[in-house]
Parts: C-alpha cells; structure tokens; sequence
C-alpha cells in the first residue's frame, strides 16, 4: 500500500459540473419566493402557509384574506356579525368574508 502524505492529495474534481446542484435552506428558498409574489407592506407572507407556496393563485387568494399584522378581527366593525354567522373569535388574523371585508372600526 503506498501512503500519500495529506499536502499531496488532490481534492475531488467532477467531470460534468452541472451535476452538482446548489443546496438551499428552506427558508431561503421561500424568501426567494415571495419576492416574486405580490406583497403589501405591513402584511407579512410568511403568514401564508408554506403549501401554497407551490400554486401562486392560490397563495394570493390567501394572502389577501389576511389582516394587516396586529389586527384581529376585534378591530373590525363587522366583528359582531362574522360572530354570529361564523361563530368567529376575536382572535382570528384572517377574515372570513370573501373578499376580504376588514374595516377598522371608528374610535368612540
């Protein structure tokens, strides 16, 4: 057996480099994601569950059901009827009328 001293080893070399793939990390892959999609300021994507990350139509149809971050339906004038009719909570950070029917209610 001859032995190779560790200065004279020759690192790994591929013939076809466009086999060698890239990897990524989720998050990044996601974040190159929603740069791509339409977003509003004051609303976080990540909010959107990540499964519909792979129908954009669909992601977008979500998105636009969210709140602006901090709201909850408490903050809404319509809260009182999307209780009874959804038996909703105050807690919720999506609306549930489609479209989107959020309005802030008026400070008394």
């Amino acid at each position: 057996m001859r032995s190779v001293a560790l200065s004279q080893k020759q690192p790994l070399t591929y013939k076809n480099k466009s086999k060698m793939k890239t990897q990524t990390t989720e998050k990044e892959q996601a974040t190159d994601v929603y740069a791509l999609l339409p977003t509003v300021a004051g609303k976080s994507p990540e909010r959107v569950h990540k499964v519909y990350l792979k129908y954009p139509e669909d992601w977008k149809a979500q998105y636009n059901m969210l709140l602006m971050d901090g709201d909850t339906c408490e903050d809404c004038a319509h809260s009182n009827r999307c209780k009874t009719i959804f038996d909703g909570d105050d807690t919720n950070t999506s609306c549930q009328f489609h479209p989107n029917r959020f309005v802030r209610k008026k400070p008394l």
